[in-house]
């Protein structure tokens, strides 16, 4: 049997992007750092989203069954790390927007405006299966995610 020290060490050794999932749920906002995010098709378009079902943003979603995903610059780490946590008030002093009464994080990297179509109960997560009903682009690049820390996505020069 894979014990799970050796499992999240050989896991964290798959570079991620980084978003914070935001949400709102009869009038308080819920949000929290993952980098189990990807993309599931696009026709029609839908993400796939994976948080810890004891975290209140998660319980908030299942409630509300729509968040935003909002990726994140390479410049917000510290953003990433203060969603992370379990602060009391994690958007204080934070620059937001709003589309359809969900919040997102204004300078962020992107945003998907998602509606949950599944939540599967799996392990410690839930996996969000969402159709993604409007989407945003930014500025900036990327916020990587390795081996537990933030970095930098280097891209390469296109090609000649």
């Amino acid at each position: 049997m894979l014990d799970r020290r050796t499992f999240r060490d050989v896991v964290g050794r798959f570079a991620s992007g980084v978003t914070v999932i935001t949400t709102a749920h009869e009038g308080v906002l819920h949000g929290g750092t993952a980098s189990a995010f990807t993309s599931l098709s696009d026709d029609p378009p839908s993400v796939v989203v994976c948080l810890n079902r004891t975290s209140n943003t998660c319980a908030a979603i299942r409630q509300a069954r729509r968040f935003a995903v909002n990726i994140l610059t390479e410049q917000q780490a510290a953003l990433a790390a203060r969603f992370a946590g379990k602060g009391e008030d994690k958007f204080r002093g934070i620059g937001t927007l709003e589309e359809g009464g969900i919040p997102l994080l204004a300078d962020a990297h992107a945003h998907l405006v998602c509606e949950v179509e599944q939540d599967i109960e799996s392990g410690t997560h839930v996996v969000l299966i969402a159709r993604v009903t409007a989407a945003r682009i930014g500025d900036g690049l990327p916020l990587a995610y390795y081996r537990g820390g933030f970095g930098r996505f280097h891209p390469r020069p296109p090609a000649a």
